[in-house]
C-alpha cells in the first residue's frame, strides 16, 4: 500500500505517510531543504539497520511495513550532515 506524501510550503508542515512534520528549529529545516537523500534507521546498538532513500515515497514505502511508529527519518545534505525528521 503506497502513503499519501503531502507537503505545504505556505504552512511549513510536511506529511510523510500519517506523519505531519512541523520543524521545531531551522537547522532541521535548513537540512531537509538542502537533502539528497534521506535515512531510515532502526533497532538499537548492533541490531541497528540503516537504509538509505532517494525520495519521500521510498521513504514511506520502507517504513509502512514495520507501521509500529519505530522507524527514525532523517534528512541528509550533500555534506553529509543529518537532522532527525520524525519516526514512522
Amino acid at each position: 500500500m503506497r502513503q499519501r506524501y503531502w507537503r505545504s510550503e505556505r504552512l511549513g508542515l510536511i506529511m510523510i505517510g500519517e506523519s505531519v512534520i512541523d520543524f521545531s528549529t531551522d537547522y532541521e529545516k535548513k537540512i531537509y531543504e538542502e537533502r539528497t537523500h534521506w535515512v531510515c534507521v532502526r533497532g538499537r546498538g548492533q541490531n541497528r539497520v540503516r537504509y538509505e532513500c532517494k525520495t519521500e515515497l521510498e521513504v514511506a514505502d520502507y517504513c509502512v511495513q514495520f507501521g509500529d511508529n519505530r522507524t527514525m527519518v532523517y534528512a541528509v545534505n550533500e555534506h553529509n550532515s543529518s537532522a532527525h525528521i520524525c519516526n514512522l
